[in-house]
């Protein structure tokens, strides 16, 4: 049970490189007079990071994170990301431009099934999921007993609108 418990750590504490690393990769490539102060860029996000899991941590950390696991990248948010990402790549950019990519790369053009899917099958398909969410919502309620207020519901929302942005 020792090594069980030492991969989950391992895994825990591995699962934040990548996260940690593409920020700091990206505040470096924004600024690159930076690259010099790496550690630093590096150890302030690792602060930052403990910072903003300091409130889970506590009595309501519970409270926050049924919040979080309702409004942050799931559900509507991650379903405006993929239509937007739909829409934009098969009616803007184009299914023929992008069949013209994919052939470049693999010296095939997608089937018809692909172009079809892309352009019609997939906005509609998100339409739907979220009419149907829409009908089927219900506020957020903690152990079945405790229902959060109505201010804490809107400013859990806007945690949303950066996303979607």
């Amino acid at each position: 049970s020792i090594l069980f418990f030492m991969m989950l750590l391992c895994l825990g504490i591995n699962s934040q490189f990548c996260p940690s690393e593409a920020i700091v990769a990206g505040i470096i490539d924004q600024w690159p007079k930076l690259i010099d102060k790496r550690k630093v860029i590096t150890f302030l996000m690792v602060v930052f990071q403990f910072l903003l899991g300091l409130p889970m941590v506590t009595q309501g950390g519970m409270y926050l994170l049924q919040l979080m696991d309702n409004y942050a990248v799931t559900g509507i948010t991650l379903l405006f990301i993929v239509f937007f990402q739909a829409v934009t790549l098969s009616w803007v950019y184009g299914v023929s431009n992008i069949s013209d990519n994919i052939k470049a790369m693999l010296g095939r053009r997608p089937n018809i099934l692909f172009r079809i899917s892309w352009t019609f099958i997939v906005p509609a398909m998100c339409v739907a999921i979220f009419l149907f969410s829409a009908i089927k919502y219900a506020p957020p309620v903690y152990a079945k007993t405790y229902k959060y207020p109505w201010w804490v519901r809107c400013l859990a929302g806007s945690w949303q609108t950066p996303q979607c942005s």
